[in-house]
């Protein structure tokens, strides 16, 4: 009787502290489930439950109490099954564990040794419908119409028509954007005009001037457009031009005034659509890899600060079947904030927006600090930084074109994709890292280069293929700014922890005397005492024979103080921040010129500006000349950048204080493919956006590991997909767990991250590396929602590679593709057992996956196999 009462106490302050439970008996059915149970099923030796982690918040903790003789079961997580041990305890006849805290538990598994009774103590989750990707498309509600006549006025309504989208705009008083037309759905998409205005300007005192207040000083019709001249009363005149480009409608805007003042500019800003009834509309929004759902969100990404890695916008309706879509016509990488808002309100996990980052950008500067204002329906703007307007200058914002479409977001990014081809060169592809997809680095980052086994074992192994030297340049006889070995304190705790590390710092095999790896500036002497250049030839030939690709790592944005380059002319092109914080807290660090910004113990160097840029370009010249190297890697470009407020050099680009690094690090990326011969490999460490990347052959990226969210239940990589010229290689730095399975998901590469691919993924890869290079489309349909699937295809069509993911929530087993006629396929991922069943014979490409486990299939040409 004491038993059962504390068994009954136990049970009241489980449902104080967790709220909810669910419980499983031997015998249950799966009606009889409770429903935080997705899956149960028992033997003589295990009971394995699968969860709705829909229904639990697994960001509390989740206790599982088992009914039993004895306690042993393992946690199943997201990738396979990597069961992790449970540690329960026993308390008073029952025994008690706690499943992991956080997302990635789908399940348990327990030993079945007289087992009566689990029950999952837990938080009920707040209900949210899952985000589905990849949404199947109704057939479009319409189509495109003939035109005859482009634009006509009709009173006071200015009708403009492609015959795929017609807008009307209202001149009664100022200029608004009434009604949008999509012939595509057959629908008026634009339910709440009044919260659009074709552009916006907030002056320095907050005032903010719209185009449906200004007064329309003269309209003129054309046979593709219109153009307005608008004016306002503080002297400031917009002429607006929409006219017809193709199937879209564009947009342009120049503003001048009679006197200087500044100005923040919103263009346009596009609010208050539907395009269903019900108001559910999907997105798609450039934030990194890019974000594709229909929760309700406010979503904001900067371009030009590796946040919006493109220009282009997407809402669609999967029940109306096609979309609309803005796109900017920027050819020169001007930063712009692109925003993107659904519903009112949305839950917290569910905004995005770029951080404030002292001296590195300056969020104050656009019209939209944060995020588009509430409103009804959906809404999409474009706004760009602070400029001045003065007496004769004329200031030309980009074209803006929108436009309707059938189907969902892949259109239009084809369409954006096309064009950003026809105005930048990528490179070459497929291209010499295409097919590459192990990168390994680090080699001369702790000690010295040349003693004994320069490259050791692991590092050329069969599967690795692309290796990244560090330290090849003369290395320095000081530590971080000239600072003598036993002084070395005076550089701070941070330092104090890498030289424990050795990360940075080696000892001389010879004089036995330390030294500072990191003397990054000069890029020269290789290092003599140490056998110098010729030496260091020879280690590169030995990468080459082994048929590996040489990198050598450069960072162009920092440059030492121990350096020639440091002591002479690094502060007059250093970058100058009153608002920068060392991160590292370096007291050495120096305090001339005044506010300069240093990091990792060196200058912070600015790329917008003459010289310097020349500088870099010339030493990468003479270090492939010299080295005969594969390429560069050059870290830190592409990232966010800094502000530069120095009046020690002149700037390229921009007014004082606008961000501009993305058209800097173009500029000096242009400077340095005009030096070196065209099959040069560049590498930087993040794509920055495509206008960077145009130039690039290779990116290292984050998306991964920094850019979770629950709007990205996978975190698919359009830009792999859409500009494949540039390779990606993923770095998992404190990601998810399953992160190398998302990167096979999308075909990337893997740089440094605990070992790169397995064995099993490299075969894999390297078996079929030219259905990476071939004809590929992200978000294929399948058979199986949420059950998602890439699509990789040889050039010549006899191979077709599917990388799957299951994002049920659950183990899935059946078809999951179709099987084109005169193709057989195979399952390569999970590994094949000897008992898989037969293939069944009904056209379909069958799997099972357990939840968040990657899958690959292989269709092969019957003729070729």
């Amino acid at each position: 009787m004491i038993m059962i009462k504390r068994i009954g106490l136990i049970l009241l302050l489980s449902f104080a502290l967790y709220g909810s439970h669910a419980t499983w008996t031997p015998g249950m059915t799966k009606q009889d489930l409770p429903d935080a149970f997705a899956v149960a099923s028992s033997d003589a030796s295990y009971v394995r439950i699968e969860f709705n982690r829909r229904r639990i918040d697994f960001s509390k903790p989740v206790r599982i109490c088992v009914d039993a003789s004895q306690a042993t079961g393992w946690a199943l997580c997201s990738g396979g099954d990597a069961a992790t041990p449970l540690q329960f305890r026993e308390a008073d006849g029952l025994f008690e564990a706690f499943l992991p805290q956080d997302d990635s538990c789908y399940g348990v598994r327990l030993a079945n040794r007289g087992l009566r009774k689990v029950t999952l103590d837990y938080t009920r989750s707040i209900a949210k419908p899952p985000i589905d990707m990849a949404p199947i498309m109704s057939e479009p509600k319409g189509e495109p119409h003939e035109v005859s006549v482009v634009c006509q006025q009709k009173d006071k309504l200015l009708i403009l028509d492609t015959g795929r989208l017609t807008a009307t705009f209202d001149i009664s008083a100022g200029l608004r954007l009434k009604q949008l037309f999509c012939a595509d759905m057959n629908r008026q998409i634009l339910e709440y005009p009044k919260q659009t205005e074709l552009f916006r300007l907030k002056l320095d005192n907050e005032t903010i001037l719209n185009s449906s207040t200004a007064a329309i000083y003269s309209i003129k019709t054309n046979e593709r457009g219109f153009i307005a001249q608008l004016s306002f009363p503080i002297g400031i005149v917009a002429t607006l031009e929409c006219f017809r480009s193709g199937d879209e409608i564009a947009f342009s805007l120049k503003l001048t005034s009679d006197h200087e003042i500044a100005v923040k500019t919103a263009f346009p800003q596009i609010d208050g659509l539907l395009l269903n009834e019900d108001g559910n509309d999907y997105y798609c929004f450039p934030w990194g890899g890019g974000v594709i759902g229909d929760a309700p969100a406010y979503l904001r990404s900067i371009y030009g600060e590796n946040d919006a890695w493109w220009q282009m916008m997407d809402l669609f309706s999967p029940a109306n079947g096609g979309g609309f879509f803005l796109r900017v016509q920027d050819a020169t990488g001007l930063a712009k904030g692109l925003s993107m808002r659904k519903g009112r309100t949305p839950p917290q996990e569910n905004i995005i927006r770029p951080p404030r980052v002292a001296a590195r950008n300056n969020l104050s500067l656009y019209f939209y600090q944060f995020r588009l204002q509430d409103g009804n329906g959906s809404g999409i703007a474009v706004d760009y930084q602070r400029s001045t307007l003065a007496p004769g200058k004329t200031f030309v914002l980009p074209v803006t074109l929108i436009g309707s479409h059938s189907g969902n977001w892949k259109a239009p990014m084809n369409t954006y994709a096309n064009w950003a081809k026809s105005v930048w060169t990528f490179r070459p592809y497929p291209g010499k890292l295409s097919q590459k997809f192990n990168y390994l680095a680090g080699f001369g980052c702790e000690g010295e280069l040349y003693t004994g086994h320069v490259w050791d074992r692991e590092g050329f192994e069969a599967k690795n293929d692309i290796c990244e030297i560090n330290g090849w340049w003369s290395v320095s006889p000081l530590a971080p700014w000239n600072t003598p070995w036993e002084q070395f304190e005076q550089l701070g705790a941070a330092a104090q922890q890498d030289m424990k590390s050795s990360f940075g710092y080696g000892i001389d095999p010879f004089s036995r005397k330390p030294f500072y790896v990191f003397c990054r500036g000069d890029y020269d002497s290789y290092n003599p005492q140490w056998g110098g250049l010729p030496r260091f030839r020879r280690q590169l030939k030995e990468v080459r024979d082994k048929g590996k690709i040489s990198l050598l790592y450069m960072d162009p944005v920092i440059v030492c103080g121990n350096s020639r380059y440091g002591k002479t002319e690094a502060p007059s092109y250093a970058v100058i921040n009153p608002d920068w914080k060392d991160p590292h807290q370096c007291p050495k660090n120096p305090t001339v010129p005044e506010n300069v910004v240093c990091n990792y113990y060196s200058y912070c160097m600015c790329l917008n500006t003459s010289g310097y840029l020349e500088k870099i370009a010339e030493d990468v010249k003479r270090v492939i000349e010299e080295t005969g190297a594969d390429g560069i890697r050059l870290d830190e470009y592409g990232h966010r950048g800094y502000v530069c407020l120095s009046k020690n050099h002149k700037h390229i680009f921009g007014e004082h204080g606008q961000h501009v690094w993305l058209q800097a690090l173009e500029h000096s990326l242009k400077l340095i493919r005009e030096v070196i011969p065209q099959d040069t490999l560049l590498v930087s460490e993040f794509p920055q956006a495509d206008f960077a990347a145009s130039r690039l052959d290779a990116s290292l990226s984050y998306d991964i590991c920094r850019r979770q969210s629950p709007l990205r239940p996978l975190q698919i990589n359009l830009f792999r997909f859409y500009f494949p010229e540039c390779r990606l290689f993923e770095l998992n730095v404190g990601g998810p767990q399953n992160a190398k399975d998302i990167m096979l998901f999308n075909g990337n590469g893997v740089f440094n991250s605990g070992g790169r691919y397995s064995k099993e993924y490299t075969k894999i890869v390297h078996e079929n590396a030219k259905c990476f290079v071939g004809e590929i489309e992200p978000l294929v349909t399948t058979l199986r929602k949420f059950v998602y699937a890439n699509r990789f295809s040889s050039i010549d069509g006899n191979k077709i590679l599917y990388s799957l993911y299951n994002g049920t929530g659950q183990t899935i087993s059946g078809p999951v593709l179709e099987v084109p006629a005169g193709y057989s396929y195979r399952q390569l991922l999970p590994a094949a057992s000897k008992t898989q069943p037969e293939k069944p014979m009904d056209g379909n490409a069958h799997i099972v996956l357990n939840s968040n486990q990657i899958g690959i299939i292989l269709m092969e040409r019957l003729s070729t196999r």
